[in-house]
């Protein structure tokens, strides 16, 4: 089975969460559950998954100011959490996540999204 879904915007990138984390921890514990939070509510009506994935992420940025390891280091972390939140996988542990892509084509700034692809694999 093949789940695909889209996130509207941008997510946090890891200098966000630095950022956040080095002004007070609450801040910092703030932004990562809203940010989960919008990434759950991006999956609500897919059903849950009960086989191991592989996950195919595509970053649409509005620019090109933020390096691709700080967009993926921190929108993947949100992005599994808030799968897992919604129930969409059970963990994401190595027994559920069996590889992670990370795709960067062409910057988008009427649409930045991040677009996700769930690939059961036995």
């Amino acid at each position: 089975m093949t789940v695909k879904f889209t996130i509207s915007g941008r997510l946090p990138g890891m200098n966000d969460f630095i950022g956040a984390m080095n002004a007070n921890r609450w801040k910092g514990a703030d932004l990562k559950r809203k940010e989960t939070r919008r990434c759950a509510m991006a999956v609500v009506g897919i059903s849950p998954i009960h086989k191991p994935v592989t996950i195919s992420i595509c970053w649409y940025e509005p620019n090109r100011r933020r390096d691709i390891d700080n967009v993926s280091a921190g929108g993947t972390k949100v992005l599994l959490d808030g799968l897992v939140s919604a129930g969409i996988l059970p963990n994401d542990g190595r027994k559920w996540v069996k590889g992670i892509s990370h795709w960067f084509p062409e910057i988008d700034p009427l649409n930045p999204r991040v677009e996700v692809t769930l690939e059961e694999i036995e």
